[in-house]
């Protein structure tokens, strides 16, 4: 009667540990196919401001189902990350989408990242130095649209008298960074054409550069007056008579 009731007890003993087995068998395929299905993916732990390099700090994993990542770009490896830079603000615990980031093979350029946004091959960056004065009192900032204005003396072809002149010679430029600000503003970086930095170039051999801030609003005019030393006298000290 006892040998049988031993039996009995490994039986069951024998069975509750296949059957654990059998548990833990399925639970393991089960997140195997989980893992498949849900993969681990890359987020942002806090919210990242456009034209950002990516850390690795800045990186959290979360989990989303496969199809989507498949189907909305997901990045899933870091290395696929870091170091590249945010096309425009991204929340905190998003997934880092194809879409959010520059894709260039040679992605470790805050200002080139900026400037390919314009999506005009042909312009440049180019950076003029500047001072809190000439600048509106180092007030202007990344984004702001501002006239160029060149002020040179010159000698009149006609007379070879020596005057002044005054143009806008880059109308509404834009500005895409800024070195220093208030007091301690050194240099604007504009988006121009070539033909643009060099006009800028030789103005500033033979004259000065200064430019002027525009309202989120503006009338754009052609600008292709120029104003001399003498048409200024005319304008603002004419006598009647003369």
């Amino acid at each position: 009667m006892h040998k049988r009731r031993i039996d009995k007890s490994t039986i069951i003993l024998v069975l509750g540990i296949i059957m654990a087995l059998v548990a833990a068998f399925f639970v393991v395929k089960g997140q195997e196919y989980y893992n498949k299905l849900v993969p681990a993916v890359y987020s942002f732990n806090q919210a990242i401001a456009p034209f950002t390099k990516i850390k690795e700090d800045d990186l959290t994993i979360v989990k989303i189902p496969r199809i989507v990542a498949q189907q909305q770009g997901v990045f899933i490896r870091k290395e696929d990350v870091i170091g590249k830079i945010s096309k425009t603000t991204i929340p905190s615990q998003t997934p880092v989408y194809k879409e959010q980031i520059f894709e260039f093979k040679n992605n470790n350029s805050i200002l080139a990242a900026n400037l390919s946004q314009i999506n005009d091959p042909g312009v440049v960056a180019y950076t003029i130095p500047t001072n809190q004065v000439s600048a509106v009192g180092g007030k202007i900032v990344a984004n702001d649209i501002v006239h160029i204005i060149a002020t040179m003396e010159t000698q009149l072809e006609n007379t070879g008298k020596k005057t002044y002149i005054s143009k806008i010679i880059v109308p509404y430029a834009k500005v895409i960074d800024v070195i220093g600000k208030d007091a301690g503003i050194k240099g604007l970086t504009f988006v121009l054409r070539p033909e643009q930095v060099l006009d800028i170039e030789c103005a500033m051999k033979i004259g000065k550069i200064s430019f002027s801030l525009l309202p989120y609003e503006y009338n754009k005019d052609n600008y292709e007056a120029i104003t001399t030393l003498d048409s200024f006298k005319k304008k603002h000290f004419s006598v009647e008579g003369e």
